[in-house]
């Protein structure tokens, strides 16, 4: 009934919500946690952010799967047993919300702003079903004591002594400043400053809940984060690669018209798949198409690190790439000669066909720069998922050549 009054309709049998409207997005999140989710009562105060619940229990499931991967001796992948902290709880409390009503984890939701600690307490207490789960934190009180000498929290995470988590969740706050917040008319999910904005952006706060993982190390078993930018997604896998990370995994959230990705990362001693650096099935899935074209290409320096890289040498990294993202190359030494990969997909069901394929073109335009590029065998229209997956491979060949660098 809350939800009825933002409805609109736009045609004899189509409705559409209006996202432009804070009250619309917050009837539609109201709605969704009651009837999908059994919450008795939801309320936030006006112009407080107001996160897409679809894409809020994503992340949660994406967590299910990290503990299956791997989880604390003891604990189970449902149940009180599992114990989330969520960093930045806000005054919606929905990670811990979700995470308590679909698998009975127990949570502690931390903030430093007193609007957002006595709305997210009282979501919690109005709903006395997963009240006893959840503890709401003021993590202020760590940053106000963070001398040397004084372990008790950890200043962004504010875990106290002693203490031992599952998992660690985060939204980090996505921009600079206001302004720059501003500038999306499309969606209105609120945001004051102080959830919205942190010097230096989504960057600079997710590179600090990094330096403090190096600190706490196990005593989070998984920490993971949300991404708005892929480039911030990059930049946080290149700073896990140069730590020397053991355990790395990415994923992205995909829904309506909304991309977000994900990055968890462990130390403990155990976690299956270990993987030293990161891999192609880590990566896979995390590159966003980049923009719809025909043709696609980037740029290698190949004087960029300590050792100059040789043009054949690129090329053979190329080859290996594609060839650990399922598609077959053609073995032709005139074709490998000229720069030219032929492409196809091993696990495409058209491949027969010969409209699944693509060719991949090394040039050489300047001294040590090489552009490498691709098109499809149909340069009529653009195959997403053929992009993706020369994204893929572009990846890791830059994962692969970092290895090189840093150990040659």
């Amino acid at each position: 009934q809350n939800l009825n009054p933002f409805v609109e309709r736009c045609g004899a049998s189509q409705s559409q919500v209006n996202f432009k409207s804070w009250e619309a997005s917050k009837a539609l999140n109201c709605a969704l946690l009651r009837d999908a989710y059994g919450l008795v009562t939801w309320d936030l105060p006006r112009n407080q952010l107001c996160p897409p619940v679809s894409n809020r229990s994503n992340y949660i499931h994406w967590v299910e799967d990290l503990l299956e991967l791997s989880r604390p001796d003891g604990v189970d992948k449902i149940g009180v047993s599992v114990r989330g902290l969520d960093v930045g709880v806000g005054a919606n409390c929905v990670f811990p919300l979700l995470g308590a009503l679909i698998n009975g984890w127990s949570f502690v939701g931390i903030d430093i702003v007193d609007t957002a600690l006595k709305w997210a307490t009282k979501n919690q207490r109005n709903n006395p079903k997963v009240a006893n789960l959840i503890e709401i934190r003021d993590a202020s009180i760590g940053q106000k004591s963070s001398r040397e000498d004084d372990q008790q929290f950890s200043t962004l995470l504010g875990i106290k002594a002693e203490e031992r988590f599952s998992f660690c969740m985060c939204n980090p706050p996505f921009f600079d400043s206001m302004n720059a917040a501003m500038l999306n008319p499309r969606t209105n999910f609120g945001g004051t400053p102080d959830e919205m904005c942190y010097p230096g952006g989504e960057e600079a706060f997710t590179r600090r809940l990094l330096d403090e993982s190096l600190v706490m190390k196990d005593r989070v078993h998984w920490y993971t984060t949300m991404c708005g930018k892929k480039q911030t997604l990059i930049k946080i896998l290149h700073l896990l690669e140069v730590a020397k990370v053991s355990t790395i995994r990415t994923t992205r959230f995909l829904q309506g018209r909304t991309t977000r990705w994900g990055v968890a990362w462990s130390f403990s001693s155990h976690p299956i798949s270990q993987s030293p650096h990161i891999r192609s099935e880590d990566i896979h899935g995390t590159t966003s198409t980049p923009q719809v074209k025909p043709t696609w290409r980037t740029t290698f320096d190949l004087h960029a690190g300590k050792k100059s890289l040789r043009p054949a040498e690129l090329i053979a990294e190329l080859h290996t790439a594609l060839a650990k993202t399922c598609t077959v190359v053609q073995k032709d030494s005139e074709l490998l000669d000229a720069g030219k990969i032929r492409c196809t997909f091993l696990d495409a069901k058209q491949v027969s066909n010969g409209g699944d394929g693509f060719w991949v073109t090394v040039l050489h335009p300047a001294p040590g720069s090489t552009v490498v590029s691709a098109v499809c065998d149909d340069k009529s229209k653009t195959k997403s998922h053929v992009q993706e997956r020369f994204a893929l491979a572009l990846e890791l060949v830059r994962a692969r050549l970092l290895h090189k660098a840093r150990f040659s």
